[in-house]
């Protein structure tokens, strides 16, 4: 739909990152002006078309790339290489343009410095013209910039900001380029030296040239008043586990949007990520501190006691030496991680937030892991009490949590539902045909009953595994497992001991092979036991719903996890032991291949 036309010269600081945020797009053209360092090949490696044309002005090198460029779409957006697509402008392109009746649309932009939004220097929202029809949209000459020739009641305006990394080639380059600038425009106002077509002096103009003016006298106030945020848990990327990638995508959308983010994760791992992590590196504009802790693993209660509170010593010191936050915020790995958020920001000042994904002591007692009565117990419920009501804001990621985590002390006021996602770009709708996934695996004749991700204590599975027991000798019913956790061990014991065929299991996926594992799905599973419901919500209930295959919950119809399904309409909820109501879905899913796609809307049973 949208081709996208780049701008550079000497742009190797900022070409590939332009360019990765374009990833929904099959054709970008590099107008290059014969750049002497490593910008054409990283273009080229990166899949984009280079031509190269001498630059006389920027209305010049933009038209050139709309007459020679060949560009495959009606739709043409011009960029420069420090300037990125936010998936927001991205989504309201996409929304918009099919039906759209103007000629070209004016583009607002983020002006950065250091990954922080200058609010006040560029006087947001300030525009361009940058989108616009192939044989509509030309430039003319405006002092150094530029300037469309459509009458205004052709253009229309996007909401949604692209984000300009001014600075990122340094100070002194940017200092250099606007004082080029504002040589060409002196002489653009007093008619010397200016460059022929140009448009005669303007307030436009001379307001444009007052704006920059206040880049040091406003714009650096920024760097002070820039919320900055700090995020704990001891997994992040390029682990795969659920609360490392929801945190992964929260910390860099919030460094996209402006704010300053740090993340002190540790060096265990669960799942795909190896060692070999710097102890400290930054990625799409998130500082990643890794704190020292031990790893002992999780096959007993004490040793994980230790790795926590390993963590938990590291992280603390580590915010400690470091410049105060704005805000604090925990995640639960460990449990009642929040505790540490409070006390920094006591000390240093701040907000503490503690974004509950599950409830602490509750859930461990629930599963037996630490006795409901013993003391250990009760202090450890007298202390998430504490916690539960000197944070400043605990955002729940269901109702039901929300209600438990008040009844352990949450102030309602200070109480917050959000639930959780799954990047819908990340994890999308795969068609069979294409699917590699089924063909590496051999299961593309298969009827694919697939549980993926973490399965633990707080999952059931004798109704799975009954059910597989009886139809074990239908040929095209295949159970699968993907992912790992505690009770995998258990499971892979009954198939051997019971010679189940229909039953297989896989480890992880990386996450650019989620949307082919979750599509290979005729149904998607997600199964949580009677008695931690309320403590706790499945997050590949959200997985399931983005690879649009319809999905079995297998669990108690008063939690937050079957309430989702209902008001999706995308699934079935099925009490976790009644085994012949789950053997009738998958059979009535395998026989109706336009249900098991996840249309017309699955049926739910109640």
């Amino acid at each position: 739909m949208i081709s996208v036309l780049i701008l550079t010269h000497q742009e190797e600081a900022n070409i590939a990152r332009c360019i990765a945020a374009l990833d929904w797009c099959d054709d970008i053209l590099v107008v290059d002006s014969f750049s002497t360092d490593r910008t054409v090949e990283i273009a080229k490696a990166l899949g984009a078309r280079v031509l190269q044309h001498p630059f006389a002005n920027f209305a010049a090198q933009r038209n050139h790339g709309i007459e020679q460029g060949g560009m495959r779409h009606q739709w043409v957006l011009h960029l420069d290489a420090d300037e990125i697509v936010t998936p927001e402008m991205r989504d309201e392109m996409m929304r918009r343009l099919p039906s759209a009746t103007e000629d070209a649309f004016r583009v607002p932009a983020k002006m950065m410095f250091d990954d922080v939004w200058l609010k006040h220097s560029g006087m947001y929202p300030t525009y361009q013209v940058r989108l616009g029809r192939r044989d509509r949209l030309t430039f003319a000459l405006v002092g150094h910039g530029q300037r469309e020739t459509l009458p205004a009641e052709r253009l229309g305006t996007l909401e949604s900001p692209l984000v300009h990394h001014a600075f990122s080639k340094g100070m002194a380059d940017w200092l250099a380029r606007h004082n080029a600038y504002s040589t060409a425009e002196a002489r653009h106002v007093v008619g010397k030296g200016a460059d022929p077509g140009a448009e005669p002096f303007s307030l436009a103009a001379l307001a444009d040239r007052m704006r920059r003016r206040r880049l040091f006298k406003r714009g650096m106030t920024d760097e002070r008043r820039a919320t900055s945020i700090v995020l704990l848990n001891r997994f992040y990327w390029p682990d795969a586990a659920a609360t490392s990638q929801m945190l992964t995508d929260l910390a860099e959308d919030l460094a996209a949007a402006g704010w300053r983010v740090t993340v002190l994760t540790g060096r265990s791992t669960y799942a795909l990520a190896t060692d070999a992590r710097p102890n400290s590196e930054e990625r799409r504009g998130v500082r990643i501190v890794r704190v020292w802790g031990t790893r002992l693993g999780n096959d007993s209660l004490p040793k994980r006691a230790i790795d926590y509170l390993s963590y938990v010593a590291g992280a603390l010191c580590t915010l400690l030496r470091t410049p105060a936050h704005d805000v604090v915020a925990a995640m639960t790995d460990p449990p009642m991680l929040a505790a540490l958020a409070i006390v920094v920001t006591r000390v240093k000042g701040g907000k503490s937030v503690y974004w509950l994904q599950d409830l602490y002591p509750q859930l461990a007692g629930r599963l037996g892991a630490i006795g409901e009565r013993t003391l250990l117990y009760r202090i450890l419920f007298r202390f998430a009490r504490w916690v539960h009501a000197h944070c400043d804001l605990i955002i729940a990621v269901g109702p039901r949590l929300a209600r438990e985590a008040m009844a352990s002390g949450a102030r309602p006021e200070r109480t917050a539902v959000v639930h959780n996602w799954t990047d819908t770009h990340a994890v999308r709708p795969i068609p069979r045909a294409e699917n590699d996934f089924l063909r590496e695996h051999g299961l593309v004749d298969s009827f694919v009953v697939l549980y993926s991700g973490n399965a633990g204590r707080a999952h059931t599975f004798d109704a799975v595994m009954e059910a597989a027991r009886r139809l074990r000798n239908d040929p095209e019913i295949v159970f699968l497992f993907v992912g790992s956790g505690k009770a995998i061990a258990g499971l892979r014991g009954i198939v051997e001991r019971e010679m189940l065929p229909n039953v297989r299991f896989l480890g992880y996926v990386e996450r650019g092979r989620l949307s082919m594992s979750l599509s290979s799905a005729g149904v998607s599973l997600v199964t949580e036991r009677p008695e931690v419901v309320g403590l706790l919500v499945p997050s590949k209930t959200y997985a399931a719903l983005a690879s649009a295959r319809p999905m079995i919950y297998l669990g108690p119809r008063d939690s937050d996890a079957a309430e989702i399904v209902r008001q999706a309409g995308s699934g079935f909820v099925i009490e976790p032991d009644d085994v012949d109501t789950l053997i009738q879905v998958i059979e009535r899913l395998r026989s109706n291949p336009a249900e098991a796609r996840g249309g017309p809307r699955a049926s739910r049973i109640e």
